[in-house]
């Protein structure tokens, strides 16, 4: 019997996405005490908060990826979304990783595709790779659901 390859390069979607938010939280927690942790993760999305800002105000054409990102956000938790600032924190920890090529340039190519041909069904097929455990990672953390 021959095992079938896997290779890690091969994910895509949905768990490519998961396994970012995964390795995310990951690198936060490594070796660190709860409280260390919690700093780390605070100046991680403040990181990313930051990071979204520059990258609107240098390339406005982002801002339709932002909303999109925010209303799947809203309409996936929207007992979540009701605490304030919760679905900006999504939409800056995704936006974050979407660039930071941690899937391996996925999320980024699919976002510079869109953005050479931007249309509402182009936003809605970049967010189907969202689940709500990715938007709740680090968010529900860092604003005190947890």
């Amino acid at each position: 019997m021959m095992a079938r390859p896997h290779p890690l390069h091969a994910r895509t979607g949905r768990a490519t996405a998961t396994l970012a938010g995964a390795w995310f939280l990951a690198s936060v927690a490594m070796g660190m005490p709860a409280q260390a942790q919690d700093v780390a993760l605070q100046n991680q999305v403040r990181a990313s908060e930051a990071d979204l800002d520059e990258a609107l105000a240098a390339h406005p054409a982002y801002r339709a990826v932002a909303d999109g990102i925010s209303a799947d956000c809203a309409e996936k938790l929207p007992d979540d979304a009701r605490i304030g600032s919760f679905c900006r924190c999504a939409t800056a920890v995704t936006f974050s990783l979407w660039r930071s090529k941690i899937d391996g340039g996925d999320m980024l190519d699919k976002m510079n595709t869109y953005l050479q041909n931007p249309t509402a069904s182009g936003v809605t097929e970049l967010v189907r790779y969202q689940g709500p455990g990715f938007y709740k990672s680090a968010c529900e953390k860092v604003l005190g659901k947890n």
